[in-house]
């Protein structure tokens, strides 16, 4: 669900045109030597998180301003920004004000490369077939313990992941239904379940709290 390949593109292209934005340590290694969740960790992955959210908003029908007012309110960004280069420079403004000036002179030259390696939303997962009972969404935050209401920036798992996409995507709306995969997945170690935000027949998002 995290494009680790957006996100080595964004830095290897930050590394070859601001080399002295380079300087996390003496000397910062190249992207493919880098751990994932380190990289998750990033200014870029602020840019690619961004782009991404307000292309999923889009597609499933809100209006570019209304995405942008959706994912600055879900990741308390206090007054809300003009577009989506205003999402990102408030997220890089909080979490690397040091590096943030010189970041503004390529935010633009990012956000094209998140853009580019993005692939359109399809809200196919999971399969209509697959859901089972409907729950409130208060009654998911419960079972979450909270933390669709604390919207985790940078995430430390592919669930935290899935975690920050439906509480963003919640905010269109929709239903919430737990969801398990066939039988004969679960017998051949294959088996997928969680809960899935439907709306108009579409799967928005999906949290997977059990798989074998």
């Amino acid at each position: 669900m995290i494009g680790e390949k957006a996100i080595i593109q964004m830095i290897e292209f930050r590394q070859r045109q601001r080399p002295w934005l380079a300087r996390l340590t003496d000397r910062e290694p190249h992207p493919s030597n880098v751990p994932m969740f380190r990289l998750w960790q990033t200014p870029e992955y602020l840019v690619y998180l961004v782009e991404k959210e307000l292309q999923a908003l889009i597609a499933a029908g809100a209006e570019p301003a209304r995405a942008v007012r959706i994912l600055a309110e879900t990741l308390s960004l206090g007054t809300e920004p003009d577009d989506g280069a205003g999402v990102v420079e408030r997220l890089w403004k909080q979490h690397f004000p040091e590096r943030a000036p010189d970041l503004l002179a390529i935010l633009e030259d990012l956000r094209s490369i998140a853009r580019s390696t993005l692939e359109p939303a399809t809200f196919a997962y999971p399969p209509q077939a697959w859901l089972i009972s409907e729950i409130t969404l208060e009654a998911l935050k419960s079972e979450m313990r909270g933390r669709l209401d604390r919207c985790q920036i940078f995430p430390t798992s592919e669930f935290d992941a899935q975690l920050q996409h439906f509480a963003i995507m919640s905010r269109l709306g929709g239903r919430v239904f737990g969801f398990s995969s066939p039988s004969d997945s679960w017998k051949y170690m294959m088996g997928r379940g969680g809960y899935a935000l439907v709306q108009d027949g579409r799967s928005l998002a999906y949290i997977e709290t059990i798989m074998n």
